[in-house]
Formats: C-alpha cells, sequence, structure tokens
C-alpha cells in the first residue's frame, strides 16, 4: 500500500484498536492493554523505521524498490485510479515486499515484557472510552494501577477537541472585535480546566506524595483523541490581572506545580539503529530561521539568545534567503542539534505538513528521512510543531514525531500556536543548560529548565494571561531518565495466546 492507502486503513480501524485495548483492561490485564496500546500507535513511523534496516540486508534491485516502503513521500500517489509510470511503479515496490517474506514483518513484543516496566516516575498512558476514559498508571512506586475517568467518555472528548481545534484555528490572530479574542482566549483556559478537572486531576491525585520542592515526573503516552490535548497544561489558571495578584496554589491548582511533563509517542522506544560512524556528526547546532510569511518579529534576538547561550558548540546559520529545501536537506544529517524557528504548515494531508522555507515545504516525510547519525536534541519553534492529526491521532504526524524518527533522542516542539515573543528566556534555559552538560545525554537537565522557564511565563503578570505564551511547550522523549524495559524470552507464536489470559488459563 501507498502512505495515503494506509492512512485511510488505519483510519477505519482505530475504533476497533481502541475497544480491544479497552478489552483488555476490563479483563485486568493491564500489561497486555498496555502492550497493544503501544502496538496500535506511529505504526507508519514504525513500519518506515523497520523497512529501513531490512534495506541493509537486500540486493541493490530490491533495495530500489524497497525504498518507497521506508518513506512518507510518496504520499502524493492517491489511492484509485494512478498513472500508468506511477501504478507501475507500485507494483514494483509491492513485488519486492513479497519476494523479501519474512523480512519485513515487524514481529509483535510479547505483553508480557510489559510486566517488567521500570519507571522511576509515573508512566500514564490515557484510553479513551464510552462510558468514560482509562488510565494506566505504572511507577516504581506505585506498581501498576488503573484510574477511572467518568466524566471523560468519547463525547464529551471528542467535544474538547473540536473546540480547542476550533479556538486555535484563529487565537493566534489577535486581530478582531475584543469580545471576539477575549471569547477564543477563555476557550483554551477552558480546555485546561477540564483536562485538570476530568483527567489530570483524578490521576494526580493516586500519585505518591511529593514534599517541599521536589516534582514529580510523568511522561504522557495518551491514545487516540487524548493524544490531540495538551496534558501538560491541565490546570485552573488565573485569567486577569486581579485573579493573579490573589493566586495560591490552592485556589489555582495546576499540573506545572506538581510534575514535570514529557511525551511518549509509544513506550517501548524505537531509536534509530545508531552506527559506528555516528561520532563523525558535527557536534554542532544547525540553526533554521526564516519568516516566510511574515509576522515573526524575535528571529534577531533570538539568535543572539542562542549564540551568547551556546559558547562552548559551533552554530551553522541557515538565516532567510539561505533557509531553502535543498539547503536544509543537505546539511540536517551532519548536525547533532536543531534548531528550527519558522512558520509551521498544515496540510489537509498530514504527511505533507512541515516547516515553510523560502522556496517550499520542509515535510514530515523529509525531516523522518534525514537519518540524522548522533542526534540528540532537536528545537522545533514552528506553530503546530507536535499537533497531531484528528484523524490519525495515534499516529503522532507532526514534526516532533518525524525528528523522533529521523534520530533526535529529545525533541522540543509546540502543541499548538506559539507567541514568538516568549521565545528568549526558553532558548536562553535550553542552550545554556545544553552548554554546561557535560554528560551523553543531557535531556533531565533540559527538560528541567525548559520547565523552569515556561512556568515564569505562566506565572508572570503579562505572558500569564495568554495561553499562547506558555501553554504550547513541549518535551518528546525520555528526557528524566530512561526507560528500562526488562525483556523476557520471546514466545513462539505457536503458543502466544490470542486473548488475555483468565484465571483459568
Amino acid at each position: 500500500m501507498n502512505v495515503v492507502e494506509r492512512q485511510l486503513l488505519l483510519e477505519q480501524m482505530s475504533g476497533a484498536m481502541i475497544r480491544a485495548v479497552t478489552f483488555a483492561i476490563s479483563q485486568s490485564q493491564n500489561h497486555v492493554a498496555m502492550a497493544w496500546a503501544d502496538q496500535i500507535r506511529s505504526i507508519l513511523w514504525r513500519q518506515s523505521m523497520h523497512v529501513r534496516t531490512v534495506l541493509d540486508n537486500v540486493g541493490a534491485e530490491q533495495r530500489s524498490a524497497l525504498a518507497g516502503l521506508a518513506s512518507l513521500r510518496d504520499s502524493r500517489d492517491a489511492p484509485g485510479v494512478l498513472p500508468d509510470s506511477a501504478n507501475a511503479e507500485r507494483e514494483q515496490r509491492r513485488a519486492a515486499a513479497h519476494s523479501t517474506g519474512s523480512a519485513l514483518v515487524v514481529p509483535s513484543i510479547d505483553p508480557r515484557v510489559y510486566e517488567n516496566l521500570h519507571v522511576p516516575g509515573t508512566l500514564v498512558s490515557v484510553v479513551p472510552g464510552t462510558e468514560g476514559a482509562t488510565a494506566l498508571v505504572v511507577g516504581d512506586a506505585i506498581g501498576t494501577q488503573t484510574v477511572h475517568l467518568p466524566k471523560a467518555g468519547i463525547d464529551e472528548l471528542d467535544k474538547q477537541v473540536a473546540s480547542l481545534r476550533a479556538a486555535l484555528g484563529s487565537t493566534s490572530d489577535r486581530s478582531g472585535a475584543w469580545s471576539s479574542v477575549e471569547r477564543r482566549r477563555h476557550a483554551l483556559f477552558d480546555c485546561f480546566e477540564w483536562l485538570w478537572d476530568c483527567v489530570v486531576g483524578p490521576i494526580v491525585d493516586c500519585l505518591p506524595h511529593h514534599h517541599g520542592q521536589e516534582l514529580a515526573r510523568i511522561w504522557w503516552s495518551p491514545i487516540g483523541q487524548f493524544a490531540l490535548l495538551p496534558l501538560h497544561a491541565a490546570g485552573r489558571h488565573p485569567r486577569s490581572s486581579r485573579q493573579i495578584a490573589r493566586a495560591n496554589s490552592e485556589e489555582w491548582p495546576c499540573l506545572a506545580d506538581i510534575a514535570i511533563s514529557a511525551y511518549l509517542p509509544t513506550v517501548w522506544s524505537l531509536d534509530v539503529a545508531r552506527s559506528s560512524n555516528e561520532t563523525s556528526a558535527v557536534k554542532g547546532l544547525l540553526y533554521l530561521a526564516t519568516d516566510s510569511i511574515g509576522g515573526i518579529k524575535a528571529i534577531p534576538a533570538e539568535y543572539q539568545a542562542v549564540s551568547d547561550s551556546l559558547p562552548s558548540i559551533p552554530i551553522t546559520p541557515l538565516l532567510d534567503a539561505d533557509v531553502t529545501v535543498d539547503a536544509v536537506r543537505e546539511a540536517i544529517t551532519r548536525h547533532r542539534y536543531l534548531h528550527v524557528t519558522a512558520h509551521g504548515h498544515l496540510d489537509e494531508n498530514s504527511v505533507e505538513s512541515g516547516i515553510r522555507l523560502r522556496d517550499g515545504t520542509f515535510t514530515l516525510g523529509e525531516l523522518a528521512d534525514g537519518q540524522v547519525p548522533g542526534g540528540e536534541l532537536a528545537v522545533l519553534l514552528s506553530c503546530d510543531s507536535a499537533s497531531g492529526d484528528v484523524r490519525l491521532p495515534n499516529e503522532a504526524l507532526h514534526l516532533a514525531g518525524a525528528a523522533r524518527q529521523a534520530g533526535y533522542r529529545e525533541v522540543v516542539a509546540a502543541t499548538m500556536p506559539l507567541r514568538d515573543s516568549s521565545t528568549i528566556p526558553v532558548v536562553n534555559a535550553i542552550y545554556s543548560t545544553l552548554n554546561r552538560a557535560s554528560q551523553h545525554r543531557p535531556g533531565d537537565a533540559i527538560v528541567r529548565a525548559m520547565h523552569q522557564a515556561v512556568d515564569s511565563l505562566r506565572r508572570g503578570r503579562v505572558t500569564a494571561l495568554d495561553p499562547l505564551s506558555w501553554a504550547p511547550y513541549a518535551f518528546f522523549g525520555w528526557g528524566l531518565a530512561h526507560v528500562d524495559v526488562r525483556d523476557r524470552p520471546p514466545v513462539d507464536a505457536a503458543e502466544r495466546p490470542i486473548h488475555p489470559a483468565t484465571k483459568e488459563d
């Protein structure tokens, strides 16, 4: 199948897959539910990554045909009647897939592996349901448990997603009547409040109490429509200067006062294979900044902030007219760090979304195909760089997901439109920390520094009232600590049960 055909099939199957996970939970088979939930997310990314490894072990004739399976860049091939040339190319690809046979099969991870999850903080997977949602909560301190969320049923969840997306479709535009702008602003706060009252708050209540200044550590791995909501911004937030003046934690509870959040598109890490020559990549930052359609005023100040904060790491700048698709494609694989300040482009076909450059769009597929050796950190400060596809929310079809696919271990991205005026303190915090970091993977320190910077914006007398100044920032990757999945010997396919085991089994 080409990409469009796979997307249509995944969309048709999404309800059945979520019901399967819900059934496993109802049978008290939480590790099975976690395994199945993992298997239904980021399928397109996982398939592409697997085919890459197969390409290394086949002949040149098969490699050229199979390459299309590993890429999302064949998405322009619509299903149905195709031109003869496109149809012939697709048939060649299918023939190569058949001849390769079992090498293309992606084996499922045995559910029993998920019984051994070692999570130093808390891993939360939120699953939609008709009669309310269910949160699977895993952590070293609490084991594995479920939290029922009766006020977050699928109908209310759909309503919240629709309301949020309607507000985000216009909130970034500050023009128009004052009452209209205020209505959009309050719609965002209403969403954050609903998330706290109906989803995040009940989950936090079951977590171990943290004393003093210590913050909990939560990795969110949401299912279905929950992947389209900013769980990290959940809370009751002041909406006026008067409310800010008398704010206290009891009157305005929020997740950011309790925990540092990060997101996982999948629990089972799918790091791109690291080659032996990964150290040959330049240990430098590729800095891309362009205002292709106007409106980004902070680029000069932001670039200066990055330069001042990162004296120990060389920076390769591509600015304004130099930021072309070819230039980015050539440079991106040679740098360990990536920074993007540009406008995002959302396409009806999500895999054609990407970053607006001077001569076109650098798409998700092109970023994912980059295969960055030794990639460590990507900071993607473009609007909606972590905004998923409402038709395929499980697929992480956004720039953050593509960057992880390309090989960046940690990613900072925006879940909604972003005020460019808020970026300076955030990039200062991120790159000052990166500059000081001595460890190979500084994600733990970076996510903490980012949390503090964003929290200052959330509490600021001016920025607190504008949620697009602080709510969009999100961290993808393990960051705080790597979750260890202690494997067990694989189960033979003939012995693997096709349903969750019961007590009688």
